[in-house]
């Protein structure tokens, strides 16, 4: 029998008894392996105040002789993927960019960052120059040449800078909006129109447009001089069918507002209050899910405030589904949004960046003020809320006790929550779907039943009952967190969707699917507040969960916000709202 002296303990052990929950460092001897003094490095151990270990810029343990001091302010693995060599000097790649494969230095001479098209990185010596008449020495990547046009002078312009006008002679040419002197091409009147086969204009599909070139709209097909080669007959037929471009938007969106607001049983008066939308939606084209739109404005917004998280230190992300109404890429900039359509309605989502405690919420109210004025919303729509850690320290820890524990607190809270939802978020729903067969989940059964949820089929089609009888979707060594599902898998139509933080995901969030679409900043924030509160139980309540658990949404939120009244006071008064406007129990 070896006996062995363990650090920090009087007495000595039998080996054989503790070698599997003891660990041998160096000659020091042995220590517990949940020693709080030892950390892991490579997949061995060490002690913390070891030299041969040091904290990098995230807290995170790694090799001394790996480590690396970056602008002399942080510390880094050279091994790291955010670590780049140039000139046998290492940078962190924020400050690199990557051009034909490689690497080179913003400041860098050679290259130059293009920021009228495309908002790209290229090199000097590939450029298109475009006309210095109206933009000096402006450059842009030869990646950009879909964005030009090559104007009546012969000269580059961007297409977004110029349209065309159809001269006398029938011939189409671009100009640029600044060109007052196009010779022989007159700039009044202007009319916006579609072109057909004969380049004529098209009664009923014309927009009375400004005689001033800096007022001209940009974005249109093309633009026809009116003038005395015109029949008299035709000028006239063009001039009665023309009307007040503003009242008409006005007329256009007052039918859109009506028709939204009948089929939207959760409308409040801070919702479909835009004055104006933009007319290309007045038909409601269509556009497919996954498609990036426009200007991507969305970026992080981390605070290191939490009051009104309610000390809730999560990260959360919002998803704004809307039926009519678009935001320019300039709003998109303003309110830190990115563009997407959306194929279950056909009309765009909203995305928003990684958010986090006071100013996470307060960059809420400005997306939702800028959605609010500019869009609309019906039962068709639904707000997808994301939870996550934006702070290694501060993340909900993702695992396997984490997301058994989320579908046992999901299924006790499933009937409450969808009291606070209008009837179009039923658990019928085939995009918010029950979760209820899975309410017998446990820590003993949890390897089927956690798999037939991230990598089954839809409910609709096959009962969790059904799938049990394959015995080839549970958590297996083909089947686990490492393994990549695509973006329309089917099992992420759940009200509660995991598949984000149990497979080989970009962003690792727990998803909650349930609510109505809204651009109400007092719906969203109320929202956040109750998904932070699960995701706090599931992290916090363990006990309870298995034990009596949470009956009522209610309940979750006095245990979360006990040491929050306000908040507390504020969500609670928001739920009897919600179930007394739909008369749910």
């Amino acid at each position: 029998m070896e006996l062995i002296k363990i650090h920090g303990e009087k007495k000595k052990f039998d080996y054989e008894e503790v070698k599997y929950s003891v660990v041998k460092i160096g000659t020091r001897g042995y220590y517990w392996r949940s020693d709080r003094s030892l950390t892991t490095v490579n997949k061995k151990f060490y002690r913390k105040k070891s030299l041969l270990i040091v904290k990098d810029e995230s807290g995170k343990f790694i090799m001394s002789k790996d480590a690396i001091t970056i602008n002399g302010a942080f510390i880094i693995d050279k091994n790291s993927p955010n670590v780049c060599l140039i000139d046998k000097e290492y940078y962190h790649t924020t400050d690199t960019v990557l051009i034909n494969k490689k690497r080179y230095l913003k400041t860098d001479k050679t290259i130059r960052h293009d920021n009228l098209v495309g908002n790209q990185w290229f090199l000097l010596k590939d450029n298109i120059v475009l006309n210095p008449e109206f933009y000096k020495n402006a450059l842009l990547s030869p990646d950009n040449i879909s964005h030009t046009v090559t104007d009546h002078t012969g000269a580059l312009i961007l297409r977004d800078d110029g349209t065309q006008f159809l001269t006398a002679g029938g011939d189409l040419v671009w100009v640029h909006f600044k060109d007052t002197l196009v010779a022989g091409i007159s700039l009044e009147p202007v009319f916006k129109c579609f072109r057909d086969g004969i380049l004529n204009p098209q009664i009923n599909r014309i927009d009375l447009c400004s005689t001033k070139p800096e007022y001209l709209p940009k974005h249109f097909t093309m633009v026809a001089k009116i003038s005395h080669f015109v029949h008299n007959t035709v000028l006239e037929q063009v001039t009665n069918a023309l009307m007040d471009r503003e009242e008409r938007k006005l007329k256009d969106t007052d039918r859109i507002r009506k028709a939204m607001d009948c089929n939207y049983s959760d409308c409040d008066k801070e919702e479909n209050k835009a004055k104006k939308v933009r007319t290309g939606w007045i038909d409601y084209e269509q556009h497919q899910g996954g498609e990036q739109h426009g200007y991507n404005g969305n970026k992080s917004i981390i605070g290191s405030h939490f009051q009104m998280t309610g000390n809730k230190k999560y990260s959360f992300g919002v998803e704004f589904e809307t039926s009519a109404g678009d935001l320019t890429d300039v709003q998109l900039e303003v309110s830190c949004l990115g563009k997407w359509g959306d194929r279950s309605i056909g009309a765009y989502e909203y995305v928003t960046g990684v958010l986090c405690g006071n100013k996470g919420i307060k960059a809420v109210k400005v997306m939702t003020d800028m959605l609010s004025k500019n869009t609309f919303v019906d039962d068709r729509c639904a707000l997808h809320v994301h939870i996550g850690g934006s702070n290694p320290e501060d993340a909900p820890r993702f695992n396997r006790q984490f997301s058994v524990a989320a579908i046992k607190l999901g299924c006790q809270l499933e009937d409450s929550l969808f009291a606070i939802c209008p009837p179009s978020r039923s658990s019928k729903n085939h995009f918010t779907f029950s979760i209820k067969e899975f309410s017998d989940i446990s820590p003993t059964n949890w390897k089927d039943l956690l798999g037939i949820y991230i990598f089954g089929n839809d409910l609709e089609t096959e009962t969790v009952q059904q799938q049990l009888k394959h015995r080839n979707r549970g958590f297996s060594k083909t089947l686990n967190s490492r393994e990549s599902l695509g973006r329309w898998s089917l099992s992420r139509y759940k009200w509660l969707n995991l598949i984000h933080c149990n497979t080989a995901s970009r962003f690792k969030t727990i998803e909650f699917r349930i609510f109505s679409g809204t651009t109400s900043f007092d719906k969203t924030y109320n929202y956040i507040l109750i998904c932070q509160a699960f995701v706090w139980a599931i992290e916090n309540r363990q006990g309870r969960i298995w034990g009596r658990g949470y009956k009522t949404v209610a309940a979750l939120i006095r245990d979360a916000y006990e040491k929050q009244p306000d908040i507390k006071k504020q969500v609670l008064a928001f739920i009897r709202k919600k179930i007394t406007k739909f008369n749910k129990k």
